[in-house]
Formats: C-alpha cells, sequence, structure tokens
C-alpha cells in the first residue's frame, strides 16, 4: 500500500487538541497597577492571573499510532516527535518571541532527525489579537506559506499558549477559537480550532498556589492539492484533552500532558485512505533559556 500522504505527526494531533502547548506566562493585554497575590491558602480562590515577562523553556513530547486503511489493506506505524521551544511573553503589547532549538521526528524503524528543509535552530513570532482568540503566528504569504517548514513547524505548537481571564476562580471557564492554514507536504490545509478551558482543582505547593487547567478541544481540517501529478482532497477531525498544572502568580507551567485523536480521508482519482492518529503528548519545563 502507497501513502499518498505523509501522515501529519504532531501539528494535526494539536490542531484544537493539535497542537498547538503549555500554559506558561500569558499576556494579559493591558497595563494594571501590581495586584496582592490572594494566598495559597485560599482554597475557592479568586487567583490573580500575573505572568512574569520571562525566558521560559519547554520539551514536547509525543508518542504516536497511526493507522492506515486502504481498500482492503491496513498498515499501523509509530511516530515520535520531540521538539526544544524557548519563547518569552510580552504582556503589555500580547505578543510571543521565540526559538525552536531541536525538531526531530522518528518514524517506524528509521532513525530519528529533523525533517528535510527544516533548519534548526529558527525563531518565530506571533500576537493574540484578541480575547477568545488563538495566538496568530507571523506567517509568509498565504500563497507561500507552504514553501516554509519552519512556519509548518511552528503551527504545531499552537497549544503551548493561551489567555486566561485575569481573574481565576475554581469553575471559572472561556474558549478560544482561530482559523489559519497548516501546511504538510506543500498541501495548505484550511483548519479550524476551538478549545474549552476550565479550572477545576487547587493545590497549595508551600504556599504557592497551584491550579489545574483542563482543556478540551476539537477541530477540523480540510484542503487540497497535487501530489505526484494526482490531485487529491483531504478532511478530516480532530478531538483532544489537556490537562495544565501551572502558577497563576507567574504564570509558570509545572507540567502539562494529554491526548488526542485525528481521523482523515484522503481522496484522489485512483485510491481512498482512511487515517486515524492516536497521540500521547507530554510538555516538560527546561532550564534552557537560550
Amino acid at each position: 500500500m502507497r501513502t499518498t500522504f505523509t501522515v501529519l505527526t504532531l501539528g494535526a494531533a494539536l490542531l484544537g487538541s493539535a497542537c498547538r502547548s503549555t500554559v506558561p506566562e500569558q499576556p494579559i493585554g493591558r497595563t494594571a497597577p501590581a495586584p496582592v497575590v490572594a494566598a495559597a491558602s485560599a482554597g475557592g480562590g479568586p487567583w490573580l492571573y500575573r505572568p512574569v515577562t520571562q525566558r521560559r523553556a519547554v520539551t514536547l513530547d509525543q508518542q504516536a499510532t497511526v493507522e492506515i486503511r486502504q481498500d482492503t489493506l491496513a498498515r499501523t506505524d509509530t511516530v515520535s516527535l520531540r521538539v526544544d521551544v524557548a519563547y518569552t511573553i510580552f504582556a503589555g503589547t500580547n505578543r510571543v518571541t521565540g526559538t525552536v532549538s531541536a525538531y526531530r521526528v522518528h518514524a517506524g524503524s528509521a532513525a530519528a532527525g529533523t525533517p528535510p528543509g527544516l533548519g534548526v535552530p529558527f525563531p518565530f513570532g506571533g500576537a493574540f489579537p484578541l480575547r477568545g482568540r488563538q495566538l496568530e503566528l507571523t506567517q509568509p504569504a498565504p500563497q507561500t506559506a507552504c514553501a516554509s517548514p519552519a512556519f509548518g513547524a511552528t503551527q504545531s505548537l499552537r497549544d503551548l499558549w493561551f489567555q486566561p481571564p485575569d481573574t481565576l476562580r475554581i469553575g471559572t471557564s472561556w474558549t478560544d477559537s482561530s482559523t489559519y492554514i497548516f501546511c504538510r507536504d506543500g498541501i495548505p490545509l484550511r483548519t479550524t480550532s476551538q478549545r474549552e478551558f476550565r479550572v477545576t482543582a487547587f493545590a497549595d505547593d508551600g504556599g504557592r498556589a497551584v491550579l489545574t487547567v483542563v482543556r478540551r478541544a476539537r477541530g477540523t481540517l480540510s484542503g487540497d492539492g497535487v501530489q505526484a501529478g494526482e490531485p487529491l482532497t483531504i478532511s478530516g477531525t480532530t478531538t483532544g484533552d489537556f490537562t495544565y498544572q501551572l502558577a497563576p502568580a507567574t504564570g509558570a507551567l509545572l507540567s502539562a500532558n494529554g491526548a488526542s485523536l485525528l481521523e482523515f480521508t484522503l481522496t484522489s482519482r485512483l485510491r481512498t485512505q482512511q487515517v486515524r492518529q492516536r497521540s500521547r503528548i507530554t510538555v516538560t519545563p527546561t532550564t534552557t533559556t537560550k
């Protein structure tokens, strides 16, 4: 069985799940007097969310099982991905800048390595346009977006950033959404992502308040292109759950992990393929700040 389209790894897994990410410090969008942070003993809150402008670094690991079906044939592959990211949040301007220093894919029995054409390290940047909107990454012109491997790799990290309300309590919830282009193998995919967040628990970590934030997400992807001279169309859906541990007083990410399910169909004149990808994702803070 020939696969006409390279299976999407982390990027697709994190669409609204992928991919795109940590709950590090997030921009608030306006300046305000320095708040008095609620004591950790205040088990129901409120807690003021005040991210500190500081270089943060995380490692994102994904393990995925990919099932591919075509007619009566079926194949199962395994794919893993490790990405090292460092970034800074600028609360006053709602901007994010950062660097991806490593992006290594391991598929099946092949040796792990950086995808062809992707040079690391590479910088990235973006901004939150409005409350309720996801981070918009700085991107090339639409007609050339798929010519940039670094842009596609950065899109896969979207879940590393979001904007909570300024004040958090147990039960606080919010949503955000986005529509953007995600590229794989030169094919532009129109992607929608809707995410729902809720603060579900509190813990006292030596006088520091630590909140559990649960995120549920769903998304769609669709596109068409030509591969090996053969026109094809792609359509699919993705769902995912993620759990974050964060300190609201500084916006520091303490841990994050989750799972996602991506299902899509590739249709051409000669064949139809169904692909199902199940992924487990872990985000771990690191001490690297380069």
